[in-house]
């Protein structure tokens, strides 16, 4: 199954480039959403070569923020996540300041610039132990985006239908940091799996996507 893996590097973004963490590169008329912190943004047309399938949009920037309150996690608040989608040129953008409500220890992750490579994952009726699945590149513990979510707990099973839904992001929470020696705390070693509708997908309706949270053991 053809999926696009994600690495994270230091080095500098450029204006409307794909990142996790820093302060947002949006429009000048972008309001935050309420306090949630900035997680991602990623620009389809930098991805777009490595989706052999054509499931993604050419163009345009999806926007990630989400809660920093575990109990919120845990309980489901649908105003836990929130998505936007700028499809206007990249010299509409500036980067955006943090709002003064933001905590900035728990509210504000480490920059780091996305790369994105052509990835493969298992189909979910292939069975291999760990060590084959190793070899053969397997990527479902990495960010990555398409394929299916990988959850470890099973009341999300059923959460996602291949047949009617897309994977947009898998994002483990460890890859967040919040400073040089200190990661995410809020997911632990579980994360967010970002999906949409096919159907909306396919009409570029970014703003439709929904977080699946999956706190850590």
């Amino acid at each position: 199954m053809n999926v696009v893996g994600i690495a994270f590097e230091h080095q500098a973004v450029p204006l409307g480039g794909s990142k996790i963490g820093g302060r947002p590169h949006v429009s000048r008329d972008f309001a935050w959403p309420g306090d949630l912190a900035f997680v991602a943004q990623i620009n389809f047309a930098e991805c777009k070569p490595c989706d052999p399938a054509d499931l993604l949009p050419s163009a345009g920037i999806m926007y990630l923020f989400s809660t920093c309150d575990e109990e919120d996690v845990i309980d489901g608040d649908e105003d836990a996540f929130a998505v936007r989608y700028h499809r206007g040129p990249l010299s509409d953008l500036t980067v955006h300041p943090f709002p003064d409500a933001l905590d900035e220890t728990e509210g504000q992750f480490v920059e780091r610039r996305m790369i994105f490579t052509p990835s493969s994952m298992l189909a979910a009726e292939d069975e291999l132990d760990e060590d084959i699945s190793a070899a053969l590149g397997r990527v479902d513990s990495e960010a990555r985006m398409l394929g299916r979510p990988d959850f470890f707990r099973p009341e999300l099973e059923g959460a996602f239908d291949p047949a009617t839904d897309t994977l947009l992001l898998a994002l483990p929470g460890m890859r967040l940091w919040r400073g040089a020696d200190d990661r995410a705390s809020i997911y632990g070693d579980g994360g967010f799996f970002v999906t949409i509708s096919t159907d909306a997908l396919r009409n570029e309706k970014i703003e439709d996507a929904w977080a699946l949270f999956e706190a850590g053991t």
